[in-house]
This record gives structure tokens, C-alpha cells and sequence, in this order.
């Protein structure tokens, strides 16, 4: 963890389970599909950015466009934080389709080039400026295109650049698409790791999430259910099981 640093989620029971919010530092949201993962990261992002927070947004799966419209569902509208420069993203989606531009500032032609992608990233939190936090989406889709060894080399650099800037970092893994041995190898190198998991209850499916690592000394907690309305993600246990950790003790 680079500082005591704090960041509310305003995810009321998440940050009482965090002891505030989220100490500086780089974490890893894992989550299975229809966990509400990419929820929950997109609805800190948000509300970094209301607290007057800087953000960027390395999008990789999905384009720009279509994360911005999937995030005005829950009335999360970057576009005003675009316009104060607070906010960029950077677009490798682009590869997918084979694009040579992209209609924002700061993208990747060619996401197997890593020293384009670092290069963005810097460019864009140059531009942003430095009291924010950065999202990865999805950084197993990553992985799985250009290998575990340049992937970790990268993994490595947004550890580095997050702490030696105190900033906050998310990167979301989809849990079912590594080896379980390399996501240990990136859960390793992380400050903190949120898991989130879905199952078959009935007709209705039950969702749960826990806490499995948060800085140096840390405990688990229980998992913690949860459900996703039309505002995010929402915390529906009890918070009993919280980090007991003061924010003194890192």
C-alpha cells in the first residue's frame, strides 16, 4: 500500500467493510459472469470522479461508446468529467475490429505492443492529473491475447506507476478465463482483491462477495451478499464481518 490514503465508495456497507473506503493501492476485482464485476469497478470509478477525483479507463473488451452507454443505464454520465479534462480513456478496443483511429485522445493500435499501451496510459495520466484512480477491462482478456509473461510485465508497471503516485488501481479478471496459477501470480503482486461470485438460488440468483486481501495485515471476510439495482451495486449482510484493521495500521 503506498499511503493511508482513503477513497469512499459510497457503497455505505462496502466501505464500513473497508474500514472508510479504499486505501491507495492496486486491486484486483474478480468476478464471474453476471457477478456484476464490471458494475461494481465502473460505480466506484463514478463516484471517484463526483468526489472530485482524475480518471482513466484502459478499455479493452468493450469500446468506449458502449461502456459509457451501458454506465448511463445507472445514470453514471462521464461526459461532464470528460469535458472538465478529469477523465479519458484510453481505447485499445480498436484492435479488435482493426482500426487505425480511434475517436478518443488516447488509444492503441496494436495491444501487443506494451510499450504503446505504457505510453498511452502515462500520456493520459499526464493529462488527467494524478489524484485519482485508473480501471483495466478486462485484463484477462489481455492475458489471454499476448501472453502471461508480457501481461505480468505490464501488471507490474500499473503496480509501479500506482505507487509511486499513491493513486488507486482496478483491474478487473474475469475469474473462469485464467488458470487458477496465474491468477495467484497476479493476486500476489496486488494490494487487495475483491472476489465476486454468483450462484443458482430458484428462479433468482444469489450474489456474494468478499474481501481476500487488503494490505499487509489484513483478515478475511465472510461473504457478504449483495444485489445490483438500478443505482449499482448494493450490500444487502451485515457488515459485522469488516475489516477490524485501522487505517493506522498501514
Amino acid at each position: 500500500m503506498a499511503s493511508n490514503h482513503v477513497l469512499r465508495t459510497n457503497i455505505g456497507k462496502l466501505d464500513e467493510v473497508l474500514g472508510g473506503g479504499l486505501l491507495s493501492g492496486h486491486y484486483i476485482v474478480l468476478g464471474e459472469p453476471g457477478s456484476g464485476y464490471e458494475i461494481l469497478t465502473r460505480q466506484i470509478l463514478f463516484h471517484a470522479l463526483q468526489q472530485g477525483k482524475s480518471g482513466i479507463y484502459i478499455a479493452i473488451d468493450s469500446s468506449p461508446e458502449r461502456i459509457k452507454k451501458e454506465m448511463k443505464y445507472f445514470n453514471w454520465d462521464l461526459k461532464q468529467f470528460e469535458e472538465k479534462g478529469r477523465f479519458r480513456f484510453v481505447d485499445c478496443s480498436i484492435y479488435w475490429v482493426g482500426l487505425e483511429q480511434s475517436s478518443e485522445k488516447f488509444f492503441v493500435k496494436n495491444i501487443k505492443n506494451i510499450a504503446d499501451l505504457r505510453s498511452a496510459v502515462i500520456m493520459a495520466r499526464d493529462e488527467v492529473g494524478e489524484d485519482g484512480l485508473g480501471i483495466t477491462e478486462t485484463f484477462s482478456t489481455l492475458v489471454n491475447h499476448i501472453g502471461f509473461e508480457k501481461a505480468l510485465t505490464l501488471f507490474n508497471f500499473l503496480q509501479g506507476r500506482l505507487e509511486q503516485l499513491s493513486l488507486i488501481g482496478l483491474t478487473m479478471i474475469t475469474s473462469d478465463s485464467l488458470p487458477k496459477e496465474q491468477v495467484a501470480s497476479f493476486s500476489a503482486i496486488a494490494d487487495g482483491i475483491i472476489v465476486m461470485r454468483i450462484e443458482k438460488a430458484g428462479n433468482s440468483p444469489e450474489r456474494r462477495m468478499r474481501i481476500e486481501k487488503y494490505g499487509p495485515e489484513h483478515e478475511f471476510t465472510g461473504w457478504l451478499p449483495y444485489k445490483i439495482t438500478h443505482e449499482g451495486v448494493e450490500l444487502t449482510g451485515s457488515a459485522k464481518e469488516k475489516i477490524r484493521a485501522t487505517l493506522d495500521r498501514f
